[in-house]
């Protein structure tokens, strides 16, 4: 069970895995920064590339798929890297830009997700070898682009009801063969040890960190797990531990996840070098999830205000004026007053524009697209459908077990997605068709 461990807490091993082991979860930045492609008046330098080469090739490993090759691995990263900097340059060209809040909410969600606070995440991330700063400036990124594609394209994508019926009747004969994770629910317990080490460490930080790495590998070869071992040999203070207690697959770092495939209940993974020091992971235990018969779907309760384009009153007009009214709302103006003084939606006018508690598909496919991606209490910005323009609230969400719905929802999403990865392709060689790109060899 412990022969990983075994094999490397010899001295000479010891050394080497100090020397050659790159951090977890980031690749080294090459320090010579040059230009290796121009698009439009934006450069995208050497460092950018390299980052972007070390995130897809963790989430190559992390999917199980076969790695690429250097020069494909390069190729698909700067491809990657010119479709996301003209879909930023896009957006800001449409005046497109994020709500308040929006970043920090992601943030949020991300820290939540690996159980820690926001405050705990720029520690959690130096742990991983990742700047904080970087991290935040991608996620800033995705959630940018990801606007610009929903208001852009998602709104005009058309779905046969015919074709999601046939999707979701697949979906019910064999729900195993949808999921949408690897291990099915399976929880995973890891535990992790730091155990500190500098980049240029000495030859004393170099012996004092062996000798806690030999304290450790005497009890693990005695058959104690990682936690107990730390404990046994009176290394606690000098080492930094955590435990990442059970999370799914979905919900573990990219670094953890990637070490599924590779650790039983019980073994610990070869140490890996990281700048701070080197890391000793072990994978304590797992528990396994019946695959679910169905999966809940989201009800939705959501209010509105409308107004109507006619011949007197073109879409730009109604579109300012919408945007007046949002600003009003983003001030204190109440939801109900403005839908009084504003909407013309007579079914909803006397409910303070409620439309009640809305289940997938009911609505119309843009004014749907545009609720589920807002956070609850979020106002929208004005978003045209067949019936008008409107700005759109979310003010509640509730999860419901539904089997038939359930299989309706998955088909849908199932073919949004694939249309939607369609219709961004379109949208990014449009894009470099009328872009001026330069690739530096």
């Amino acid at each position: 069970m412990f022969h990983l461990l075994r094999r490397i807490v010899c001295c000479s091993l010891l050394i080497g895995y100090f020397g050659f082991f790159a951090p977890i979860g980031f690749a080294a930045v090459d320090h010579i920064d040059k230009i290796v492609a121009v698009v439009n008046d934006q450069i995208i330098t050497q460092a950018e590339l390299n980052l972007e080469m070390s995130g897809l090739s963790e989430q190559q490993k992390a999917l199980g798929e076969p790695s690429l090759t250097p020069s494909a691995l390069k190729k698909r990263a700067l491809d990657n890297l010119i479709a996301k900097t003209l879909q930023i340059q896009a957006a800001k060209m449409i005046g497109f830009s994020l709500a308040a809040g929006k970043i920090d909410e992601a943030m949020e969600t991300v820290a939540a997700q690996h159980g820690l606070t926001v405050a705990q995440l720029p520690d959690a991330l130096k742990h991983q070898g990742m700047d904080f700063a970087i991290f935040k400036k991608q996620i800033a990124a995705q959630l940018l682009i990801q606007g610009l594609q929903q208001r852009q394209l998602a709104g005009g994508l058309k779905i046969d009801p015919k074709q999601i019926d046939a999707l979701a009747k697949k979906i019910a004969a064999n729900p195993a063969k949808y999921q949408k994770t690897k291990d099915n629910g399976a929880s995973y317990h890891f535990y992790d040890v730091l155990i500190p080490l500098p980049a240029n460490a000495t030859a004393e930080q170099m012996a004092a960190a062996k000798a806690i790495f030999d304290a450790i590998g005497t009890q693990i070869t005695a058959g104690k797990n990682l936690p107990d071992a730390i404990n046994a040999s009176n290394m606690t203070s000098s080492v930094q531990a955590t435990d990442l207690e059970w999370k799914t697959r979905t919900q573990l770092p990219e670094a953890f996840s990637r070490l599924i495939e590779q650790l039983q209940p019980g073994q610990i993974a070869p140490p890996g070098r990281a700048a701070n020091g080197i890391h000793l992971v072990e994978l304590l235990a797992v528990k396994k999830a019946p695959v679910a018969a169905v999966t809940a779907i989201t009800e939705t309760n959501v209010r509105h205000i409308l107004i109507k384009t006619d011949a007197l009153t073109p879409d730009a007009t109604v579109e300012r004026r919408l945007l007046n009214i949002r600003n009003d709302l983003l001030h204190g103006e109440s939801f109900a007053t403005a839908v009084t003084e504003n909407s013309q939606d007579p079914g909803s006018i006397a409910h303070g524009g409620e439309l009640g508690w809305i289940k997938p598909g009911e609505l119309d496919p843009k004014f749907e697209t545009a609720m589920n991606l807002l956070a609850l209490n979020e106002i929208s910005q004005p978003i045209k459908t067949p019936f008008g323009w409107h700005l759109i609230q979310v003010i509640g969400r509730k999860q419901i077990v539904d089997p038939n719905l359930s299989y309706q929802q998955q088909a849908q999403a199932i073919l949004f997605n694939q249309k939607m990865d369609l219709a961004v392709k379109d949208f990014v060689n449009e894009l470099k068709s009328q872009a001026y790109i330069k690739i530096y060899n």
